[in-house]
C-alpha cells in the first residue's frame, strides 16, 4: 500500500511540474523567438562564390533580384517585404553540382548577435563528371531586431 501511495505521489508531482514548465513555455513572448521564413530558394543564382548577405532596404533587395534574374526569362518576382518590421537574409552556396537549395537554421541569440547555421548537405561518394554546375541559394525573412547576424561556417 505504501509503494502504491508513493508511486501515485511521485507520478502526481512529476505531472504537475511538467504542466508548470509547459505553461511557462507557452507564456513566453513570441516576439522574442527567432523564426526564419523561407521566401525564395532555387538552384541557380548566378553568384559563383559562397556568400551571405543581410538586406535591410528595398533598393538592396531589387539589386539582388536583378543579379539573380540576369539569365532568367521570366525572372523571379521580387517578394513584398515590410522593411520597417523585417529584414532579409540571403545565402548563396557558390558553384557546385548539388541541385538541392541550401537551408539556414537558427542556432542562438544574445543581446547583440543572432547566430544562424547552414544545414549540411550530404556529399555523394561518387562524383559525376557530367554533373550540371549549379549555384543554389535561399532567401529568408526574419523580424528586424537591430542585432548583428552571423552565419556559422562562413
Amino acid at each position: 500500500m505504501k509503494r502504491g501511495m508513493c508511486f501515485f505521489f511521485i507520478f502526481f508531482t512529476s505531472c504537475t511540474i511538467l504542466k508548470e514548465i509547459n505553461t511557462e513555455k507557452m507564456e513566453q513572448d513570441p516576439s522574442k523567438s527567432i523564426s526564419l521564413e523561407l521566401i525564395v530558394h532555387d538552384s541557380h543564382s548566378g553568384i559563383e562564390f559562397q556568400e551571405f548577405r543581410v538586406i535591410e532596404d528595398l533598393g538592396a533587395l531589387k539589386k539582388l533580384f536583378l543579379q539573380i534574374n540576369k539569365t532568367r526569362k521570366p525572372g523571379l518576382p521580387i517578394p513584398e517585404i515590410d522593411f520597417d518590421k523585417d529584414i532579409v537574409v540571403a545565402y548563396f552556396s557558390g558553384l557546385g553540382s548539388d541541385t538541392r537549395p541550401p537551408e539556414l537554421f537558427f542556432i542562438s541569440e544574445n543581446d547583440s548577435l543572432i547566430k544562424l547555421g547552414i544545414k549540411e548537405k550530404i556529399v555523394p561518394e561518387l562524383v559525376d563528371t557530367n554533373a550540371i554546375s549549379t549555384s543554389a541559394f535561399c532567401i529568408y525573412k526574419l523580424k528586424d531586431s537591430g542585432k548583428e547576424i552571423l552565419v556559422k561556417g562562413l
